[in-house]
């Protein structure tokens, strides 16, 4: 995914409820990263549906909402690849 210089590709969670969506971590533009977690993978996903990725100014903070539109979930490939506890292994999302 190309990402305009002076942004990044924030990675979102979507609750199943609805409920607003929060930061999860910043996604790289190729490659893999690992993100560290605000809390268990376990108690952040437990009500996640789906992920997404926005692109954004700076990495968000926790409370922080999206500035944009989302871009197509479908596009993430193995976003959450391996979560270690408080740790997740990213990819960059498919062209």
């Amino acid at each position: 995914m190309a990402i305009p210089a002076g942004s990044v590709a924030q990675l979102w969670a979507l609750p199943k409820d609805g409920s607003a969506a929060f930061p999860v971590g910043v996604v790289p533009g190729s490659g893999t990263a690992t993100v560290a977690l605000a809390d268990t993978s376990e108690k952040l996903f437990f009500d996640v549906s789906r992920l997404a990725v926005s692109i954004e100014a700076a990495p968000a903070k926790p409370g922080d909402k999206p500035s944009g539109d989302f871009r197509p979930v479908g596009a993430l490939r193995q976003a959450l690849v391996i979560s270690h506890g408080r740790a997740a292994s990213v990819s960059a999302p498919a062209s």
